[in-house]
């Protein structure tokens, strides 16, 4: 599929708002559903996508579709109770009914990684896997049932095709064996565990929030587990972390009929911070995750450990331009009709999509290393992300977040930190002038040196506030500059008094200090001028980036 080499590029396809959708193998093809009972298949055909078939096998709304690369099947479920497998038949697509057995409303679907088989959750408390049974020629199901106590709202499969995770409106995320003896070679052990029969609970989470699951994804090893709840919360669990204090969670409950809790492997690191919640995540990488949800901003989140999960930048940098000239009579007619307003005004977001991102799906690149990403959102848009492409703009704002962060104004910032470099180095002359040439005393020459140590580290304080921000790891660097600048402001002045008034007595010490001295000083001011100058830079890409 040949497309614009654009950063971002996005498609309104015009059949209004997207429930889910799946790509096939060449990514030429795309399956939609517009938040009703059909599946619309598109083609990228001369430079747009075109609509090629409707699937109108459901009843009821569409909730989950998932495109098999190799098989080239789809697999859909729906609000009706019954989940089809549709299979390319030349120009048309035939559809397969699934033995699902459920009696509420089924909620999603995903494809096993060897495709031989699928899960289906639903509201009956309960996830169905799939496997095709030859002898009777039928799609046939085996069900998870405990101890899932609310609606099944996502599912993901292990890269080993043997676990799947689970979330739920329970509040807890949960990994299960799904294995199928019919269709599965024995599994390995692995870091989740070693036994793994038909439903065994391998492990239980819960954030310690309040919120349903939204969606749930492993990592491209597998060996870690991220979700996203309703509480406005991200989690990721690292099943290799062997802390000793996570090998169970919870108590034993009267629902649980006395039994042990549900195990707890690796430790998990939480964080909720000011977004609105998450409908969706897709690992880019075994170390980054991408997030999108009710902030109509795909963002993108690291995590380099245990309790190192942070947030590094939204992929969708809001425009200042207003989209559109507001001014137009059109405009304000519709403007006093709509909003009782006088005066037209801009109703438009300042990201790309309009309205929640209910989708994220890995488009190109391998399964460790995605290249391009796409989410679809209630807006109607289709829109494709090119990571590589986006990764200037992620370090503009990493060099935005490094001059101030954000609600802090640039053209501020920049006046301080240049005013402080005045200061400084106008303090600095004003004191070796003052030691030099009027005072004789040791003790002013003490105060003068104290004084000029004392100044040097309030604006370096003042420098580094305001280039790191006052973040978590601000304090240390801050610390350690404070550090550096009294050590060699103390030794300066040291060399300055052994030189004047202890050793005048030998010219060949007193030559020696000299030079010394000299190269502390200008060791001092070099450091002061580093930090002026980083902290300055840091301000002038951020305004050149996103303007003063």
């Amino acid at each position: 599929m040949v497309m614009a080499q654009q950063p971002v590029q996005h498609w309104n396809l015009g059949v209004g708002p997207i429930s889910c959708h799946a790509w096939n193998k060449d990514r030429t093809q795309l399956a939609v559903s517009p938040s009703n009972n059909e599946i619309h298949v598109f083609e990228w055909s001369g430079g747009q996508w075109k609509r090629k078939h409707v699937l109108t096998e459901h009843d009821l709304p569409v909730t989950g579709i998932d495109w098999a690369p190799n098989t080239n099947r789809i697999v859909s479920c729906s609000q009706d109770k019954n989940a089809f497998v549709w299979t390319a038949d030349g120009a048309n697509w035939k559809p397969e009914l699934v033995l699902v057995r459920i009696n509420r409303g089924a909620t999603s679907v995903k494809w096993s990684p060897l495709e031989n088989k699928f899960a289906v959750g639903s509201a009956a408390k309960l996830v169905s896997v799939c496997y095709y049974e030859k002898e009777n020629d039928w799609w046939v199901s085996k069900q998870i049932k405990k101890p899932i106590r609310s609606t099944v709202t996502c599912i993901d499969w292990h890269p080993n095709n043997v676990l799947l995770a689970v979330g739920a409106c329970d509040f807890k995320t949960r990994v299960f064996s799904a294995y199928v003896k019919e269709v599965d070679e024995k599994p390995a052990p692995n870091p989740w565990g070693t036994k793994m029969p038909f439903g065994a609970v391998m492990a239980e989470y819960s954030n310690g929030g309040g919120g349903w699951v939204h969606a749930v994804r492993f990592s491209p090893s597998g060996c870690r587990l991220g979700w996203v709840g309703h509480d406005s919360s991200i989690s990721v669990v690292d099943a290799n972390d062997s802390d000793k204090e996570t090998q169970f969670s919870g108590s034993v409950s009267p629902e649980s009929g006395g039994k042990s809790p549900a195990p707890r492997v690796g430790s998990i690191t939480t964080i909720k911070e000011w977004y609105l919640p998450f409908t969706s995540l897709e690992w880019a990488t075994e170390n980054s995750v991408v997030a999108a949800g009710h902030d109509c901003c795909p963002m993108l989140f690291t995590f380099e450990g245990t309790n190192k999960l942070k947030f590094v930048s939204k992929l969708d940098v809001p425009s200042e331009q207003k989209s559109g000239n507001v001014s137009s009579a059109f405009e304000r007619f519709k403007t006093i009709d709509r909003y009782a307003a006088s005066e037209a005004v801009d109703v438009n977001l300042k990201t790309l999509h309009q309205n929640t991102v209910t989708q994220i799906c890995a488009h190109t690149g391998s399964k460790g290393s995605v290249a391009k990403f796409s989410t679809s959102g209630i807006d109607g848009l289709l829109v494709l992300w090119d990571l590589k492409g986006l990764e200037a703009k992620v370090a503009s704002i990493k060099w935005r977040e490094m001059a101030g962060g954000s609600g802090r104004c640039c053209a501020s910032m920049l006046v301080i930190m240049l005013s402080a470099l005045i200061l400084l180095g106008a303090a600095e002359i004003a004191i070796y002038l003052f030691v030099r040439l009027i005072l004789s005393s040791t003790l002013c020459k003490t105060y003068c040196w104290l004084g000029a140590g004392l100044l040097t580290i309030f604006f370096s304080a003042s420098v580094l506030f305001l280039m790191v921000g006052v973040k978590k790891r601000s304090g240390c660097l801050v610390i350690a500059h404070f550090v550096v600048i009294f050590l060699l402001q103390a030794t300066s002045w040291t060399l300055s008094e052994v030189y004047e008034w202890r050793l005048w007595w030998n010219e060949q010490i007193r030559d020696e200090l000299r030079v010394v001295y000299v190269q502390v000083y200008v060791l001092t001011t070099a450091w002061q001028a580093a930090g002026v100058t980083i902290a300055a830079v840091a301000t002038l890409m951020s305004c050149l980036t996103y303007g003063c």
